[in-house]
């Protein structure tokens, strides 16, 4: 029912419209269309469009102006496709806004200039071959293998250009015209040499002169690496870079084909060093110093200390370094600019044990006594202590020598010993301005009863002088001490292979005989020949001439046999005891008929032939003479050799005819009998003296030798 009355409704309001007559316009409707203007374009198209056509405008672009990617054409926002130079909007229903996007000026016209690179050996130039008018152009120039461009002249145009510092890089600036790039100058590279500084190496040249310190690409570098072998030693390693290089024969090495920097490395080489070897002697303490160590490098030092030790002294001390003395500064001793090894010795030590070094001290003497310069001054009633005698005895010496003179003007005498107060067993009257050897048999100091006194300085007649006592000297010779003595006041001693015969203040009738095992040293030395057959040589010379006639007496107990007369120089006289037949009870005896000092000494070599002939020379050398051929033999062998010594050396003079032998009279085995040929040496083991073959034999064979010089040394 409702819907009936809708419809009712309507109908009747048209009905109402049509009676009243109403107005209706039938005109089209229209659009109105806005261009937005812009630069650069123009649009063509009406203002207007019907409601529903189609509406078609056009879009002129200036002149001068261009489209660009981003060109656009839109209507209401929609963008419009290009057709036949149109743009058409479908079944317009509204109005229209057009817009244009994109439209630019156009680019003023690009002018262009061409570059031409350059092309040739040793280089290469990296650049565009164009370059737009106004705008800067960069290139690069480049060495190639082997050539070097820090000296390259580079032009454009004709025209010389910098590269400012930036190696290698050049710019051409506000390029106007085509350019044309030119390359001058370009050198072969040349590569740095660095020898590098190695403690104890010289670089040299091939020639020995300075080496270069550049080289050239592809050349052959060569240089020497030399050292001083004295200060060093070692093989070389020679290396560029971690190629080792090798020498040729001439000791040069060689870089070939060079294509780079060379850097010269030179290992493998150590300075010389030497020890230093220091003595482990019994009485010293050595030590090195300042800190100094072994081995030491060549040219280096060595400094060392040498204290000598509590209970030992060393007033004659002598270091040495390879047998050349040194002597200390500062209380050290240093070995400078060492180049080889050194030993040092030390000698000089001894243990500071009694000797007659004691006598040069004021506490040995009792009285008055004052000491100097290795000499001592005493006054008369001053004595040596019999402490001191009888410490001299406990140490084995049973003699002593010294020099004595008066320090004042008289010439009184001067009592010497006083033994268990009285002057009856050993005395001297020396002179008192006159220096003069005293010697004293210590033994004869002690009494019967075994008793020791000092050694007793007293005036003579009242004389007041002081007594200067000097060069002191003790003796051990004990043989003698067994010696018969005529008087208690004779000396007789071995110094030091001299046999001293002293008998001053001893009277008339002095003389002293051996003991029968010490003479049968000499007397009996048969060696297998006949007992007629052996010589004994004496050397002997006064010391002190004797007063009588016969002067020394000597020759076998009871039977003297030859005399020297005491008119006799102090040379030495050479006797002979020829032909002698020993007994075993015989005795030497050596007698001076009146006061006198005579030195004896019984040459080492024993004569197996009369004919013989010796005379003994200050050196301590013989000169000998034999007729023919014959023997002599040295006796003192097998003593030796008890007393430790392992060699001897005899040495001969020359001589023109004959030939001398020597050895051990064994000529069964090679080295037994040996030739010494004149102006020789020869050194021999002592072990070749044996119980058979005990003495050291000479021998002259097929013609006299006369004068001939033998000196015999053993070690």
């Amino acid at each position: 029912m409702k819907k009936l009355s809708i419809v009712l409704l309507a109908m009747v309001l048209v009905l109402a419209c049509a009676f009243a007559a109403c107005e209706v316009d039938n005109s089209p409707k229209t659009y109105n269309v806005t261009f937005t203007t812009g630069d650069g374009y123009t649009f063509g198209g009406d203002r207007v469009v019907e409601s529903g056509k189609d509406y078609t405008f056009t879009v002129k672009i200036a002149d001068g102006y261009e489209k660009s990617a981003e060109f656009a054409v839109k209507a209401n926002g929609k963008v419009l496709a290009e057709k036949d130079g149109k743009y058409t909007l479908s079944a317009v229903t509204e109005n229209i806004t057009v817009t244009v996007t994109g439209v630019v000026k156009k680019a003023a016209p690009i002018v262009k200039h061409s570059v031409t690179l350059p092309t040739g050996e040793g280089y290469t130039v990296t650049g565009a071959t164009e370059v737009v008018d106004g705008e800067n152009y960069t290139f690069t120039l480049a060495a190639t293998t082997g050539f070097n461009i820090d000296s390259a002249v580079v032009k454009v145009n004709g025209e010389e250009l910098d590269n400012n510092g930036n190696e290698g890089e050049y710019t051409v600036e506000n390029v106007t015209a085509d350019l044309t790039i030119t390359v001058e100058g370009l050198k072969i590279a040349k590569y740095t040499v660095t020898l590098t500084p190695t403690e104890g190496i010289t670089y040299l040249s091939k020639n020995d002169g300075k080496p270069a310190t550049e080289a050239e690409h592809g050349s052959t570098y060569r240089f020497k690496a030399t050292f001083d072998n004295a200060k060093y030693n070692g093989t070389l390693v020679v290396k560029n870079g971690d190629a080792v290089l090798v020498a040729d024969d001439n000791g040069v090495y060689s870089v070939e084909n060079v294509s780079g920097n060379i850097v010269i490395t030179v290992s493998g080489l150590a300075i010389n060093t030497y020890t230093v070897t220091l003595p482990e002697g019994e009485g010293y303490t050595i030590a090195a110093a300042d800190g100094s160590t072994s081995p030491v490098n060549y040219g280096g030092s060595f400094s060392f200390t040498v204290v000598v030790n509590s209970g030992y002294i060393a007033e004659n001390l002598v270091v040495k370094a390879n047998g050349t003395a040194i002597e200390a500064a500062d209380g050290k001793y240093t070995v400078s600019n060492i180049n080889n090894n050194i030993t040092i010795t030390v000698d000089g030590v001894e243990q500071d044990v009694f000797n007659e070094r004691s006598l040069y001290k004021t506490s040995w003497y009792s009285g008055n006594a004052k000491a100097g310069d290795k000499q001592i001054t005493v006054q008369p009633g001053t004595q040596i202590k019999a402490e001191w005698v009888q410490a001299a005895l406990n140490a084995g010496y049973t003699h002593l020598r010294f020099d004595f003179i008066a320090s004042g003007s008289d010439d009184g005498k001067v009592l010497v010993h006083n033994a268990n107060g009285a002057w009856n067993r050993y005395w001297r009257l020396p002179s008192a301005k006159t220096m003069v050897t005293i010697r004293i048999d210590l033994g004869s100091i002690v009494d019967d009863e075994g008793n020791v006194t000092g050694i007793v300085f007293e005036t003579n007649v009242g004389t007041t002088s002081d007594y200067v006592l000097s060069n002191f000297a003790l003796f051990k010779s004990a043989e003698t001490t067994t010696w018969t003595k005529s008087s208690t006041a004779i000396y007789i001693a071995n110094e030091n292979g001299t046999y001293v015969f002293d008998t001053q203040n001893a009277g008339n009738d002095a003389h002293v005989v051996s003991t029968v095992e010490w003479w049968a040293k000499y007397g009996n030395n048969k060696t297998g020949l006949s007992v007629g057959q052996n010589t004994i040589i004496l050397f002997g010379k006064y010391l002190v001439p004797g007063s009588n006639t016969r002067g020394m007496v000597w020759g076998n107990k009871g039977a003297p046999v030859d005399v020297v007369d005491v008119k006799v120089s102090t040379e030495y006289v050479t006797k002979y005891l020829t032909d002698r037949a020993y007994e075993s009870t015989d005795q030497f005896y050596m007698g001076l008929d009146k006061e006198g000092v005579y030195a004896v000494q019984f040459c080492e070599y024993v004569s197996s032939r009369n004919q013989a002939k010796f005379a003994r020379n200050e050196d301590g050398s013989i000169t000998l003479t034999i007729p023919d051929e014959g023997k002599f033999a040295n006796v003192f062998t097998q003593d030796y050799i008890a007393a430790g010594y392992k060699k001897v050396t005899v040495t001969v003079g020359e001589y023109t005819q004959g030939q001398l032998w020597v050895g051990n009279d064994n000529w069964n085995v090679a080295g037994g009998m040996n030739g010494l040929n004149s102006g020789s040496s020869i050194t021999l083991d002592l072990s070749m003296f044996d119980s058979e073959h005990p003495c050291l034999v000479f021998m002259a064979s097929k013609a006299t030798l006369e004068n001939v010089t033998i000196t015999v040394s053993f070690q």
